[in-house]
């Protein structure tokens, strides 16, 4: 269900009003925020004022419009409106790999993730779930609002138990708030109505890293995410490449997966990719 069937951002002749649907799906998105909170008892978004075993007292019912930890990722272009689009990131968990190196194990949306889900419409309908394990997902394949709110999270710790099984701890959990037109938009898919705005529950369990260029330097490294989730490309030298899609990222004439191999054994490590990053690019490292 997560899926998209064309490119995020297909160029379709239609004669759908984007524009308007952008206020509409704001104004819904508020109420609901201004009309539900988070229930630390069962990690789920409870109605404000709903009755119920784990229900907070009156006086806890903090909304998620009022909850510090609700980040708003505005000022995100998409279907070519005038008008740019706001979605929503609730903050349960960053997630912590348990590595204090500079190389963070956070997505951006080049890469793929090992994720749990759960999908649901405002009124609580859950039209799309992962189930019990995680599944591994191609964010440029999914939609919009989910590649940009999975930027938040970190993925968690692999543990390896006595028995042989493995499983990941300290992973990143949170929530996102999709408008239409960062989620289905005017299409109906199974039980999600037209233009409707959607509400993911998200686990972070891992990171695959993509290498499009094939340098040895993950591309998530040689780009940067901007704070609304989108992607913000660099290009060093000025060639007019991408330095995620440039086999030579600086230009001087030495090829970047031979530059960063300082060692000269024919591999990145660890230690050599956090040189080569923060010689290049030492405003982020």
């Amino acid at each position: 269900m997560l899926f998209a069937c064309e490119d995020q951002n297909p160029v379709v002749m239609s004669n759908f009003d984007h524009e308007a649907q952008v206020a509409i799906d704001f104004d819904s998105l508020k109420q609901y925020l201004q009309t539900h909170y988070y229930n630390p008892n069962d990690g789920a978004i409870w109605t404000v004022g709903s009755a119920g075993e784990d229900a907070l007292p009156a006086g806890e019912e903090i909304t998620l419009f009022e909850d510090p930890k609700l980040e708003t990722m505005s000022d995100i272009e998409a279907n070519d409106t005038e008008t740019n689009y706001t979605m929503y990131f609730y903050n349960i968990e960053e997630g912590n790999d348990g590595s204090n190196s500079i190389l963070k194990k956070t997505p951006s949306v080049l890469d793929a993730v090992s994720v749990r889900y759960v999908g649901m419409l405002l009124d609580s309908t859950v039209f799309d779930e992962s189930g019990t394990y995680p599944v591994t997902l191609n964010l440029g394949s999914t939609v919009l609002g989910f590649s940009y709110g999975m930027t938040k999270l970190k993925g968690g710790t692999l543990q390896t138990n006595p028995d042989l099984t493995y499983e990941y701890t300290n992973v990143g959990k949170g929530y996102i708030f999709l408008p239409s037109g960062l989620g289905y938009k005017e299409n109906v898919q199974r039980s999600i109505p037209s233009n409707s705005p959607i509400v993911f529950k998200l686990e972070l369990h891992d990171v695959h890293f993509s290498d499009l260029d094939n340098d040895g330097i993950p591309s998530s490294y040689e780009s940067f995410t901007n704070s609304n989730g989108t992607l913000a490309v660099i290009d060093t030298d000025g060639d007019g490449y991408e330095d995620y899609l440039d086999l030579d990222d600086d230009g001087n004439g030495v090829l970047t997966k031979v530059q960063a191999d300082l060692n000269e054994d024919g591999e990145i490590s660890n230690t050599e990719l956090e040189a080569y990053l923060t010689a290049l690019y030492p405003a982020q490292y």
